[in-house]
């Protein structure tokens, strides 16, 4: 089970943090552990937190909250990880950037966080979000999320021009030890 935000809040971002370090870390995640991570994630958010709950983040402030899991998890002694930007790539097809994606997965040892923008079609349910990655299948993209998102097929999505629910970024997180 995933940490789940809900639907009227900017919160995805931390949430997505979270989710991947659930991956990286099975069962060391509880409901106390959990609080502290959260905490820490949101303390690093560099700006007004009142401002991440109603409008979410974007790229650049993701890159400071992943450092204050990070900083959080090495303080309380956790194996050692990091994180690199995977961002979608200019001429890069969606159907390029997931199968990019499922390699990063392989191993069991990563995860993914991805940023999806608006959905360029008129009454699609996708809105912009970050997410964590579980699997990429040959068709369908599994998702630990929120209550709102849980698989998306991989031809809902695009990397503008593409259309479809945009992917606009994306992180991988890598347990080294």
């Amino acid at each position: 089970m995933g940490f789940e935000q809900g639907r009227f809040s900017g919160l995805c971002g931390v949430y997505a943090i979270i989710n991947a370090l659930a991956l990286l870390f099975p069962r060391r995640i509880d409901d106390e552990i959990g609080e502290g991570l959260f905490a820490a994630v949101l303390e690093a958010y560099p700006g007004a937190v009142r401002d991440l709950i109603i409008e979410g983040c974007e790229r650049p402030e993701m890159g400071p909250m992943i450092d204050g899991a990070l900083a959080w998890t090495r303080a309380k002694g956790w194996p050692a990880w990091h994180y690199e930007a995977a961002h979608p790539v200019p001429g890069e097809t969606a159907d390029a950037f997931w199968t990019r994606m499922r390699a990063q997965l392989v191993g069991g040892r990563a995860a993914v966080i991805v940023g999806f923008d608006e959905d360029d079609r008129p009454g699609s349910r996708y809105e912009p979000h970050w997410t964590c990655v579980e699997e990429v299948g040959r068709r369908t993209i599994y998702l630990k999320d929120s209550s709102i998102y849980r698989r998306v097929l991989r031809s809902e999505t695009g990397l503008r021009p593409e259309p479809r629910w945009a992917i606009e970024d994306a992180f991988v997180l890598r347990r080294l030890a």
